[in-house]
C-alpha cells in the first residue's frame, strides 16, 4: 500500500493494463506516469525517478479486521460477489504470472514470503517458518524487526522491535493448545496482529508498525535479488 502524494501533489493511480516482470503497472491520470505495483517506482514518465511512499498495511480475514476495527466502512461492488476468479491460479505450484517467471531458486517459486526493505537492504522471511515459530527477528540495515505471525488469521504483523529507545527480544510459549508470543525483557504478551501488549508490564504499549508484503517469493525475488532468506 501506498501514499498518493508525490513532490507534494496527490495523484489519482489507475491501472495501465500493462505489466513489468509479472506485476501490475499503474499509471497516474495527472502525468501519466507508469507505476510499478511491487516497489512503488516510477517506470517511464514525468516523474521518472519518483517513488511511492509504503504505508504500513494488513492482508487479513474480514472476521479478524473487523474484530480490530468493528467500525469499519466496506467498498461493494454492484452484484453479487462469488470467489475469486484467481482460485486456481493461487493453488497451482507451477503457474507463476503470465510469464512464467522462474524467479530465486533458494525457495520455491509460490512459496509465501512475509518481504520487508528499506532503501539499503532486504529480508524475507518464509511463512512455513512463521508458521513453525510464530515470531521471527533480524537486522533490517541495523535496525531490530520482529515479525509476529497470528495462526487463527494466518496473518503476519511486521514491528521495529524497539519500545522507548530500548530493544525487545521476543520468543513464542506455548500454553496448552495456544502459542503466546512474549518479550524476553519483561515477559509481557504480545497481540501479533496490533503489535500491542496485551498483558504484563507493557500492557497497552504499542510497537511502530513497518511496512511489508504478503507475497510469492517469485514475484518479491524478481523485484528484490539481493533479498536475504531467513531460514531459522
Amino acid at each position: 500500500m501506498y501514499t498518493r502524494e508525490v513532490n507534494g501533489k496527490q495523484l489519482e493511480l489507475g491501472v495501465s493494463g500493462k505489466l513489468y516482470k509479472d506485476a501490475l503497472v499503474m499509471f497516474d491520470r495527472e502525468t501519466g506516469t507508469l507505476w510499478t505495483q511491487v516497489d512503488g517506482k516510477a517506470l517511464r514518465g514525468p516523474l521518472l525517478g519518483s517513488s511511492l511512499t509504503e504505508v504500513p498495511a494488513m492482508q487479513t480475514t474480514w472476521k479478524a479486521w473487523t474484530k480490530l476495527h468493528p467500525d469499519t466502512l466496506v467498498l461493494r461492488k454492484p452484484g453479487p460477489t462469488r470467489g475469486s476468479g484467481y482460485d486456481g491460479y493461487f493453488r497451482d505450484p507451477s503457474k507463476r504470472g503470465l510469464f512464467g517467471t522462474r524467479g530465486d531458486e533458494r525457495l520455491g517459486g509460490k512459496d509465501k514470503i512475509v518481504g520487508v526493505h528499506d532503501a539499503s537492504d532486504a529480508v524475507a522471511v518464509p511463512q512455513a517458518v512463521l508458521e513453525k515459530k510464530s515470531v521471527v527477528q533480524f537486522l533490517l540495515a541495523g535496525k531490530p524487526v520482529a515479525v509476529m505471525f497470528a495462526r487463527e488469521a494466518d496473518t503476519p504483523g511486521v514491528y521495529r522491535a524497539v519500545l522507548e529507545g530500548k530493544a525487545l527480544s521476543f520468543h513464542a510459549r506455548k500454553l496448552g493448545s495456544e502459542t503466546r508470543i512474549e518479550d524476553i525483557e519483561t515477559g509481557s504478551a504480545w497481540s501479533p496482529l496490533e503489535g500491542k501488549a496485551i498483558s504484563g508490564p507493557l500492557a497497552g504499549k504499542r510497537l511502530e508498525r513497518v511496512p511489508y508484503m504478503h507475497s510469492f517469493w517469485y514475484a518479491w525475488s524478481a523485484y528484490r535479488p539481493a533479498t536475504r532468506v531467513i531460514s531459522e
